[in-house]
């Protein structure tokens, strides 16, 4: 191990001009470095000095941060709190060394032409809930206390299984990593009791209830999953305030919002699964379903795909966005007695049989007098635009029939 390190970059640290030959002198022996580690008589200053030497040497940052884990892997130190502690911040020293060395030029960018284009292949995209979460990172949104949970549980139980969500979308089988972090195993065992009932529990299914933010390990714990699973689709981490990183002093609310899940996004991008991140919505509204995301645009310009499930005064709707997906509007309602969720149709379209058939009982409920679109307004609590743009519609159609100016009755059985 020694040996490996000491060859990316050790003389180079030593060589480099103006004034770098001089920090790189300073910087311990390599031997003497990594004996420490794995003797356990130090952690911090070795590991350190051996993230900026590796990032100063040409190693990336994943590279630096895998060499120095497996320094730790290996040392004969007990595993107690102070070497879980150093371990969780490997990945900061190796960012803190990136900052301050890894200033070398990036390599030129890749140009290619319309004709290279057309002749690359990539592999298909993995639609892990077909119409809803594709591979790479979601944000799903919603009100505390409407069923996110429930609706990604049921999700994650139906990829584990390769069984069917929202009442009839078929997911492919593959393994599935719950990290419900506002549960104790005590709820999911009960949550899985509901859902289920007497049913085999899905083997592929894995949950953990803690793991590390994201900034001192969380990544590395995902990526330790994703490489131990035989096929991982699917990552839901319930919820983001769990395991975000406080902003920096010198950050702006949008990049603190944007960094908080980069990491997430690249890895779910490497690996090519998905990652679904649970997030709330502000206290308040807007017309855009999407700017009622708690936070900047940051954190919805980030990810690969966002969710939002918004209630309305009669009903629910899924809003879904996507670099890869199509925009969507989905009518959903939830089961209590189940606790599962199914998709109900096109929004618009719901809607509007909705109010239609609330516009047919206040004209049945009136009888033989007509009605106008104010006074329906007033039964039923609906906008009195949207009832004389369906009642024109019900006319032409046969529902309903004019009965004097403004006014409307049912049209009479045949």
């Amino acid at each position: 191990m020694a040996k490996l390190l000491a060859q990316p970059g050790a003389s180079q640290a030593r060589t480099t001009g103006n004034g770098q030959g001089r920090q790189g002198s300073q910087l311990n022996d390599w031997d003497i470095l990594v004996a420490n580690i794995i003797s356990g008589q130090s952690y911090h200053d070795p590991l350190t000095k051996l993230a900026a030497r590796l990032i100063r040497g040409g190693s990336n940052a994943d590279a630096a941060a895998d060499m120095l884990r497996a320094l730790m892997d290996v040392s004969a130190a007990p595993r107690d709190e102070r070497w879980r502690a150093r371990y969780n911040d490997i990945l900061r020293a190796v960012r803190t060394a990136q900052e301050k060395y890894g200033n070398a030029p990036s390599p030129a960018p890749s140009i290619f032409n319309a004709e290279e284009l057309d002749q690359m292949t990539f592999t298909p995209i993995k639609y892990v809930v077909p119409g809803y979460v594709v591979e790479g990172l979601t944000l799903l949104a919603g009100k505390p206390k409407i069923g996110k949970s429930w609706l990604l549980l049921h999700a994650a139980v139906a990829v584990a299984s390769g069984g069917f969500t929202l009442g009839d979308v078929h997911c492919i089988e593959g393994d599935v990593l719950y990290c419900a972090l506002e549960d104790s195993p005590r709820r999911l065992q009960t949550r899985m009791t509901k859902l289920l009932g007497i049913q085999r529990r899905p083997p592929r299914l894995h949950f953990a209830c803690t793991m590390p933010r994201l900034s001192q390990g969380g990544l590395d714990f995902i990526k330790q999953w994703i490489a131990g699973a035989k096929e991982p689709r699917l990552v839901v981490i319930d919820v983001l305030a769990m395991v975000r990183a406080p902003a920096r002093k010198d950050q702006t609310a949008y990049d603190a919002d944007y960094e908080a899940v980069l990491g997430l996004r690249e890895l779910a991008r490497q690996h090519g699964v998905a990652i679904v991140l649970v997030h709330h919505l502000r206290k308040a509204d807007a017309d855009d379903a999407f700017d009622t995301v708690s936070g900047t645009l940051g954190l919805t310009g980030a990810p690969d795909t966002t969710i939002v499930i918004r209630r309305g005064a009669n009903s629910t709707t899924l809003h879904a966005r996507g670099r890869d997906l199509l925009e969507i509007e989905k009518a959903i309602r939830f089961n209590p007695k189940t606790c599962m969720w199914s998709v109900l149709g096109d929004a618009g379209d719901v809607r509007q049989s909705d109010e239609r058939s609330t516009i047919i009982v206040a004209l049945e409920e009136a009888g033989s007098d007509p009605l106008g679109p104010n006074q329906i307004a007033a039964a039923t609590g609906m906008k009195a635009g949207n009832i004389r743009r369906l009642l024109g519609k019900m006319v032409s159609e046969g529902v309903v029939r004019k009965a004097g100016y403004g006014k409307y009755t049912l049209q009479p059985a045949a």
